[in-house]
Parts: structure tokens; C-alpha cells; sequence
């Protein structure tokens, strides 16, 4: 060993060492990379979805208003029915608060896909954040690997049979770091399902307070359907964002159980909501409370896997916490091989 080798060994040793630090601290980003821009593409495929389900469901509430506001309109068809008495009276009233109630329904359907996409849109935007910043350290990491490759190159120029533990401690890191990467893939899904499924239960919590909101209104206000029925869409909404969010967790992890569908029924199932009485009032309290409790169950089994994803995440932690040990460890020695051949 000549003696500029030893002085360019003494004069990179803090560059050498720098350098490994910054690996250290940057060696989650590709797995995570990927992840994220998995998680990115599952997004925009759920979008695209979505906007062709609102286009639909826009058209087709298009269609019913039009309907409805013609028949309620109509002077001439509402004085056609007058003159056939009674019976024909109440067929037009029947018909009219039938293309009513068909309007609704249409629009609330609407509505519901529409919250969808914001909230999708809304994701969209925080997941490219998030990869445009996971993208960049992934680009510092690759640099940095080729300052440390060439700074390597220049010690370690020409043949190296000399030193053959160089090799095997290389071969050795190189097993190490695919280790690292494949439970911090685990880590990163495990996570992501746990950020998802905590999403998904806050909406599910919502749509159970507005189920409970109908309910009130339902037995203190029975000559009134309006707040029930507002209240009820408002439900349907929220689960809707639960079921696309452990959607989106169970695409993320496949250790995700379903809970199976979360439904708040349609209205129109729970009676006569445009002529409300006592009775219809009472069969339909009976079904939104059962309606309730489906949703309640639901919710219970939701909490259960969002237990179990933390637990999940708790144990891919600690794997993490090893595998970098192990890699971090190898990095060292095989540091320390080298300074001592330097």
C-alpha cells in the first residue's frame, strides 16, 4: 500500500462517514417510493370511476327534474284531472309525488358520488405531495450511493483479490439492505391500512350520528319527513366515504378483512315519506333503527380490523427497527474493514 493511498484515506475519512449517514437516514425512501406511487394509482383509477358515475347519475337527475317539474307545472294535465273528480285528483297528486320522490332519490345519488370525488380529489392531492417528497429523497439516496461508489472506486482501484472479506462483507450488505426493503414495504402498507381504516371509521362514526339524527326526528317530528330524509342522505354519504376508504386499505393490505356492504337503505324503503302518519312513522322508525344497527355492527368489526392493523403495523415496526440494525451494522463493519486496509 503506497503512502497516497493512506493519505487519501486520511483526508475522506469525515466525507466517507458523512456520507453513510446520509444513507442511513434515506434508506426507507424507495420501498416507500413504490407505495405511495401505488397508492397514487389506485386513487386516480378510483376517480375515474367515480366521474363517470356522477356524469351518469348527473344526466340522469337531469332527466327526473325535468319530468317532475313538468308534471308539477302543468296546469293543463292538474285541470284534465280535476274534471274526472276525486279518483282522478288523487292519481295526479299520486303521480306528481312519485316523479317527486324519483327526483330525490336521483339527486341524493348524485350528491353522494359527487362528496365522493371531493374527497378523492382531496387524497390525490396529499398522496403527490407526499411522492414528490418521497421521490426526491429517493433521488438523494441514489447520489449519494454514487458519491460513496466513487469515492470507493478511487481507494480501491484496480484488482482486489487481495482482499477477499471485502467481497464477502459486500455480498453480505447487499443481502441486508434487500432485507430492509422488503419489511419496510410491510411497514409502509401495514401503515398506510392503519391511516385508512382510521379515516374510514370517523366517516362510519358520522354516518351513525346522522342514522341517529333520523331516528330523532323520527319520533319527536312525525307529521314531518324532510330533516329525516336529509338526515338519512347526509348517513348514506358518510358510509359511502367509509366503504371507498376500506376499500382503499384492504388494496393497501391484503391482511385487510372486509366487514362486508355498508348500506343506509333507500328512503323511499321506509315508507311513505311524502304523506307521512303515526303508523308509517312507526314502520319507519322500526326500520331505521334496524338499518342503525346493521351499520353499528359494521362499525364494531371495522374497529376490530383497525386494531389489527395497528398491531400489525406494532410488529412490522420492530422487524424495521432489526433490519436497519442489521444493515446499519454492516455498513459499519464493512466501513471498518476498509479503514483498516486504508
Amino acid at each position: 500500500m503506497s503512502t497516497s493511498t493512506l493519505s487519501q484515506i486520511r483526508s475522506s475519512a469525515s466525507y466517507h462517514l458523512s456520507l453513510l449517514q446520509t444513507l442511513e437516514s434515506l434508506q426507507y425512501a424507495p420501498s416507500a417510493l413504490n407505495q405511495q406511487s401505488k397508492y397514487l394509482r389506485d386513487l386516480q383509477a378510483e376517480l375515474a370511476s367515480v366521474k363517470k358515475e356522477v356524469k351518469q347519475l348527473g344526466e340522469k337527475t337531469k332527466k327526473e327534474r325535468k319530468e317532475h317539474e313538468e308534471l308539477r307545472d302543468s296546469t293543463t294535465r292538474r285541470l284534465a284531472a280535476r274534471l274526472k273528480g276525486k279518483s282522478g285528483l288523487e292519481k295526479f297528486e299520486a303521480k306528481k309525488e312519485k316523479e317527486e320522490r324519483e327526483y330525490v332519490v336521483a339527486l341524493e345519488n348524485e350528491m353522494r358520488e359527487r362528496g365522493k370525488q371531493t374527497m378523492l380529489e382531496n387524497m390525490i392531492e396529499e398522496a403527490r405531495k407526499v411522492k414528490s417528497d418521497l421521490e426526491e429523497k429517493s433521488n438523494r439516496l441514489e447520489l449519494t450511493k454514487k458519491e460513496l461508489s466513487n469515492l470507493y472506486h478511487q481507494v480501491f482501484d484496480g484488482p482486489t483479490l487481495e482482499f477477499p472479506r471485502d467481497d464477502v462483507l459486500e455480498r453480505e450488505l447487499a443481502s441486508a439492505q434487500a432485507t430492509y426493503d422488503r419489511v419496510q414495504a410491510v411497514l409502509n402498507s401495514h401503515s398506510q391500512a392503519v391511516n385508512l381504516l382510521g379515516q374510514a371509521d370517523k366517516m362510519l362514526g358520522m354516518s351513525l350520528k346522522k342514522m341517529d339524527e333520523a331516528l330523532g326526528y323520527s319520533t319527536w317530528d312525525i307529521y314531518g319527513g324532510g330533516r329525516r330524509r336529509d338526515a338519512l342522505a347526509n348517513s348514506a354519504v358518510y358510509a359511502a366515504k367509509a366503504e371507498m376508504l376500506l376499500n382503499q386499505a384492504r388494496s393497501t393490505s391484503g391482511d385487510v378483512q372486509s366487514i362486508g356492504p355498508l348500506r343506509v337503505h333507500d328512503i323511499s324503503l321506509f315508507g311513505d315519506v311524502f304523506f307521512d302518519n303515526v303508523f308509517s312513522d312507526i314502520r319507519a322508525h322500526h326500520k331505521i333503527q334496524s338499518n342503525r344497527d346493521e351499520l353499528a355492527a359494521a362499525h364494531k368489526r371495522l374497529k376490530g380490523q383497525l386494531r389489527a392493523a395497528r398491531q400489525r403495523t406494532q410488529l412490522a415496526g420492530a422487524d424495521v427497527v432489526e433490519a436497519s440494525e442489521v444493515l446499519t451494522e454492516c455498513n459499519k463493519e464493512l466501513e471498518r474493514y476498509r479503514r483498516e486496509v486504508f
